[in-house]
């Protein structure tokens, strides 16, 4: 054959070849965005069923406190109920949007079930919610017993053992998509590699055997292969990246809201259990309501940085520090640990000696690292023990102790208690819930306050959490 017959031939081979490495390129590019609109439909799905796990709460907690006052407080329950409304008219929305979305690759049948979920559960919110109406009837017409006894079966009941299992099952569900695009996405690479390696090898044959006749051509057209093929591996590796740190992001966020909201809910329900519990006082039920208040008003708040969070996709939010004295913020988190030590049977004190210190930050952060130090003390500690938390002055610095009578740090465990995910054998020994991510949210906190933690044993035994932050001096 002539070489003008060879050139030819190691031409159209070689756009045979390029074609090939071009179509696995903007495969591995379709499907790393495939995989990531996947992933954050899961997340909006995943924040509106959080939206919905909150509402419900809150919703039980303003039935029982209509109950509770004899109808006072309906304005509160009217506001529950546009909220739940709300949520789940969001949470059928970007269901129907996630099912429009996999319509388009064929894969709709996955998502039926999550339609069919949604439904069951605004079903049975507004077969509550008719209990409820119901419930309101009875207290107007003076029948409390009838009202009492319709909540506890019809509503309370059914909130907490159909509602919130639908909903913590579909939470679950959400959290396994991930898991499965995660292994999608590792067989897409794995697809990908192989379709190079076949491509590249067929590659290779054709221009081994050109080369026989034409070997200068083979080589200059081998040399621009290899090139192309390094710039398609290069984009394929890049789309993976992308796609990975999406992923790290998402789950990130999952694990902080999971943290985040466990708490403040715990101290409601908690609040809420002291103020049904026995024939409370004006005064008591009072206080008892303005703690439920203020847990919900701060839990309203930690549910609009955590979405902000989220849209954003960032860790960044916004910083507002405050002069506010020390003992405020210590006295505030050991009255609401005081919801989370009861049932363990676990006595939380106080010792101020601050001297009145004033420190610059965000009062509502502060005190959510101080609930971190004080649930990890509380489930550590046995029952009857004590949990101290005491101030001092140290220098131009405020120094925060958290002390308790509990087992210790292991020399393995010191090293890593603020790494996220890390959970001592400890955790695992006492059935303690939770993820690992408590301490670590608590070092961002104080490192954005130009403040410092340590984790470290007691020589009598137990462990103290300390926090120093700078003191602000008064002017």
């Amino acid at each position: 054959m002539s070489i003008r017959a060879l050139i030819a031939a190691l031409v159209l081979w070689g756009m045979l070849v390029l074609g090939g490495v071009g179509a696995i390129a903007a495969y591995a590019l379709w499907q790393s965005g495939y995989l990531a609109h996947r992933v954050s439909s899961v997340h909006e799905r995943l924040v509106a069923l959080a939206a919905i796990d909150g509402a419900a709460n809150q919703y039980g907690e303003n039935v029982a406190m209509v109950l509770l006052l004899n109808r006072n407080g309906l304005d509160i329950l009217g506001n529950s109920r546009v909220a739940m409304e709300r949520h789940f008219a969001r949470l059928s929305q970007v269901t129907r949007e996630q099912i429009a979305a996999l319509a388009g690759v064929g894969n709709v049948e996955g998502a039926l079930p999550e339609l069919d979920n949604t439904r069951r559960m605004t079903e049975l919110y507004h077969a509550i919610d008719r209990s409820t109406a119901r419930m309101l009837i009875q207290l107007r017409e003076g029948r409390q017993d009838e009202a009492r006894s319709l909540f506890n079966l019809e509503v309370a009941f059914r909130l907490a053992n159909e509602l919130q299992p639908l909903i913590d099952k579909e939470m679950q569900g959400e959290q396994l998509e991930v898991a499965e695009v995660e292994a999608a996405a590792a067989l897409a690479q794995q697809r990908v590699t192989m379709l190079a390696i076949g491509v590249g090898g067929a590659g290779l044959v054709g221009m081994l055997l050109i080369a026989g006749l034409a070997l200068r051509t083979v080589r200059r057209s081998e040399a621009r292969t290899r090139l192309d093929s390094t710039v398609a591996d290069q984009a394929v590796r890049d789309a993976e990246r992308r796609l990975g740190a999406l992923e790290m992001r998402r789950a990130q966020f999952l694990a902080d809201i999971s943290h985040e909201l466990r708490t403040p809910v715990t101290i409601l329900r908690g609040e809420a259990e002291v103020g049904l519990r026995g024939s409370p006082g004006p005064s008591d039920l009072r206080e008892t309501l303005e703690r439920v208040q203020g847990q919900a008003t701060e839990l309203g708040e930690l549910l609009e940085d955590l979405i902000t969070y989220a849209r954003a996709e960032s860790g960044d939010q916004d910083f507002r520090p405050l002069v506010v004295p020390l003992a405020e913020i210590v006295t505030g988190a050991a009255g609401e640990g005081s919801s989370l030590a009861e049932p363990r049977e676990v006595t939380i004190a106080t010792e101020l000696a601050d001297d009145d210190a004033l420190v610059e930050g965000d009062p509502r952060r502060l005190k959510r690292v101080l609930l971190i130090g004080l649930d990890n003390a509380i489930k550590h500690s046995a029952p009857g023990s004590k949990v101290t938390i005491r101030t001092r002055r140290e220098g131009n610095n405020a120094v925060i102790e958290t002390v308790d009578e509990g087992p210790g740090l292991t020399d393995e465990e010191k090293p890593r208690v603020f790494e996220r995910f890390f959970r001592g054998s400890g955790e695992r020994e006492l059935h303690n819930r939770g993820i690992g991510i408590g301490l670590a949210i608590a070092r961002e906190i104080i490192e954005l306050h130009r403040g410092r933690i340590s984790l470290d044993n007691r020589p009598e035994g137990g462990a103290t959490l300390t926090v120093t932050l700078p003191i602000r001096e008064a002017r």
